[in-house]
This record gives structure tokens, C-alpha cells and sequence, in this order.
């Protein structure tokens, strides 16, 4: 049963391709309090919505939660992280979120993960083809959270 399983992940285990989706994923931090608390994780995703175009994430699973550290007591952070193994589009993200002056991020030194733990955050959807992000059944992102932006949101049924 061992073998079977390897050979649905290509011979790696499960732990291996968990750890790899790992290393492949890149948070951007925010801090809840600066969100303005009550519906934070809405104005986190207004924050991303607004500041990366949706055509450049094709392909990219999208997860968000509150991070370890605030899972722990210790801080008040919320990110969003999203999966690449492209380091031009790594850099895109990180470079337009440190540029940023937005409101609800955390600070430069704590913006940017590049060491994410996704088994503490909710998969939230993928971005499809056509740059639609399309939400998991019973997903926290509502379809009018992208609102004024370039992004497209598709609840799945």
C-alpha cells in the first residue's frame, strides 16, 4: 500500500510534496489591527485584490488564515500566501507589497514570508486560466470582494 501511494505522488511521500507546496508558496503579512480588526480578513484580500493584477497569478493556489504566531498568542498577523514556482513571479509579488503603502500591512521587516507553513492556513481557491480566482465550496472570499478591481471571483458549487 506503501509503493501505491508513493506512486500517486511520483514516488515522493506525502510529507515530501507537502514540504514542497511549501517551498513554493509566498505570504504577504498583515496586521490585524491595522486592518481595523472585525471583517480583517475582507480587508486583507481588498489589499491584494487592489495591488496585483490577476492575469500574472494564473495557475497559483491562494491560501490565508491567521498566522502561526497569532495562532500562538503572539502577535495579531493575518496573511494570504500564494504558490509559484516561478521566481519572476515570486519577486513580482514581493517587490509590489514591500512598495507598498497600503494600509493594514504589516511592517517591512514582517511583510514578506518566504518560509510558509500552509498547514495552518485554509486553501482558499486556485486562479484559473483566464485569471478568475476561483473560491472553494464554502470558502471565506464573498464574489464581491473583488469589487473595483481587475479581479474576477467564482464561488464553486
Amino acid at each position: 500500500m506503501l509503493n501505491e501511494l508513493r506512486s500517486l505522488f511520483g514516488g515522493r511521500s506525502a510529507k515530501d510534496t507537502r514540504r514542497e507546496r511549501d517551498s513554493a508558496a509566498i505570504a504577504i503579512v498583515f496586521d490585524i489591527d491595522r486592518l481595523g480588526g472585525g471583517m480583517y480578513g475582507y480587508s486583507a484580500f481588498k489589499i491584494f485584490f487592489t495591488t496585483l493584477a490577476p492575469d500574472r497569478l494564473r495557475g497559483c493556489e491562494i491560501f490565508d488564515g491567521d498566522t502561526i504566531e497569532t495562532l500562538s498568542g503572539r502577535a495579531q498577523e493575518y496573511c494570504i500566501a500564494v504558490t509559484t514556482l516561478e521566481p519572476g513571479l515570486r519577486e513580482y509579488i514581493k517587490t509590489a507589497f514591500l512598495e507598498s503603502a497600503a494600509k493594514g500591512l504589516a511592517s517591512q521587516e514582517r511583510r514578506i514570508n518566504e518560509r510558509v507553513n500552509l498547514s495552518v492556513l485554509s486553501a482558499t481557491g486556485f486562479v484559473d486560466s483566464a485569471g478568475s480566482l476561483r473560491v472553494r465550496k464554502g470558502g471565506l472570499v464573498g464574489s464581491g470582494w473583488a469589487n473595483g478591481t481587475a479581479w474576477m471571483i467564482n464561488k464553486e458549487s
